[in-house]
């Protein structure tokens, strides 16, 4: 009996030991899979992302001599903070989203207009349809899940990979965006 109560005594230090090795292990985890904000391309999907490692994995395979990186979120991903949100590279972002988040966005660069049919808003280009609500049509469909309206792709204000922005560090930004539109 006696060395039952010291095992039992002994739980919650194991139970607490085991839960900073878990913290402390996937801190290393994180800082040793993670990039610099430079050295990685940030996509943020207003909606539910289900083949985000699919869209990920092949935004990688871009040939880059600065991106490393290619990371794929819905905006569930960071309900804590919006930091990592407003600091993403690329949106995709419902009609509604263009206006609600219109402030984390940047003009859309004039190679970028292309794409597709433009979302213009204050006299100036800030994204491109990627999803039709009318047809259910679009990019990516088999990976992401769009609810029932349409969708843009769009830039973001403090991307480091769009050189119009301020401390850009290069134009990387607009070659993933093409890309995006060659997935299957």
């Amino acid at each position: 009996m006696k060395t039952f109560k010291k095992i039992m005594n002994l739980v919650p230090l194991m139970i607490l030991w085991l839960m900073m090795s878990t913290f402390v292990w996937s801190w290393i985890f994180t800082f040793l899979t993670d990039a610099p904000r430079e050295e990685k391309i940030v996509l943020f999907i207003e909606c539910d992302v289900p083949g985000d490692t699919f869209i990920a994995s092949k935004l990688e395979e871009a040939p880059s001599d600065l991106i490393r990186l290619a990371q794929v979120r819905p905006f569930s991903y960071s309900m804590m903070s919006s930091s990592d949100i407003r600091n993403a590279d690329l949106y995709i972002l419902s009609e509604s989203g263009m206006t609600e988040y219109f402030e984390w966005l940047s003009p859309l660069p004039e190679s970028a207009w292309a794409l597709g049919e433009p979302y213009e808003a204050h006299g100036a280009v800030y994204g491109v349809k990627v999803y039709h609500a009318e047809n259910a049509s679009g990019i990516l469909t088999d990976h992401i899940a769009y609810e029932n309206q349409d969708y843009y792709l769009a830039f973001g204000k403090h991307s480091l990979h769009i050189a119009e922005n301020e401390n850009a560090v290069s134009n990387e930004a607009i070659s993933y965006a093409q890309m995006l539109f060659e997935i299957e």
